[in-house]
């Protein structure tokens, strides 16, 4: 009786290790952004070879300067720019030439900010300080979901450049984006947060790295936003 029960708890110990090594997140990535910024726009990551699982989240920029990759709970928002106007697609035949990613097992609850931002980098502190508040090490990268209705976002959809090599005709993109405006809508907003991954998948000056989802389907690369106290954060589980 002894053995068994002292065998039934070892099994327990080891279910419920197993359970937390599969529990944890692991923030990665393919490709430097700062090597797109400076004209390197060649593919780095196949579409094709991402993983089809409802846990995945990722965000980067199409090779070549051709839209924008969006992945939440595992579904693919390719956004490209057409005749002028946003087009979003699930296309998987093509390539990032950089994408920041990570397979999420389990979120925690939602909180709300409790506070208003008016800017990103408002929402970059107080991302900070709930992720401190719910045990989380910021020092470590992580990814976050932001769901509510923004009072304002400005973001963009790259557009297609010319390319010779794998890179661009000109060593930035700032040009080479349709820039579109939002408000009032209820969004979804994946990020991924760093203090120390400025030009690897963050912009220099910047701890996060944002993609915004519409309702009408549109996605793009959040460059500025306003938020009020009532959005809701949502941090992964480790």
């Amino acid at each position: 009786m002894r053995r068994t029960l002292i065998s039934a708890l070892m099994i327990g110990v080891f279910s419920g290790a197993a359970w937390a090594a599969a529990a944890a997140y692991q923030v990665e990535w393919k490709g430097l952004l700062r090597d797109t910024h400076a004209g390197d726009v060649s593919g780095k990551v196949s579409l094709a070879e991402l993983p089809r699982s409802p846990r995945l989240y990722a965000v980067g920029p199409v090779a070549g300067l051709g839209g924008e990759i969006t992945v939440v709970d595992g579904r693919l928002h390719l956004a490209r720019v057409e005749h002028g106007a946003v087009k979003t697609s699930t296309d998987y035949r093509g390539q990032a030439s950089f994408l920041v990613w990570a397979t999420v097992p389990a979120w925690q609850d939602a909180v709300r900010l409790g506070t208003a931002a008016s800017s990103q980098a408002d929402l970059e502190k107080l991302v900070e300080a709930k992720a401190r508040s719910a045990g989380m090490d910021p020092a470590s990268p992580f990814p976050f979901l932001l769901r509510g209705t923004a009072k304002k976002i400005d973001f963009h959809v790259l557009k297609p450049t010319e390319a010779r090599g794998g890179h661009a005709a000109s060593p930035g993109h700032a040009d080479s984006a349709l820039n579109l405006k939002a408000s009032g809508e209820r969004v979804t907003i994946i990020g991924f947060y760093s203090k120390a991954h400025e030009g690897v998948f963050t912009h220099h000056g910047s701890y996060a790295h944002l993609h915004v989802l519409l309702p009408g389907g549109d996605s793009g690369h959040v460059d500025e936003l306003e938020v009020g106290s009532d959005i809701e954060l949502v941090l992964p589980r480790s």
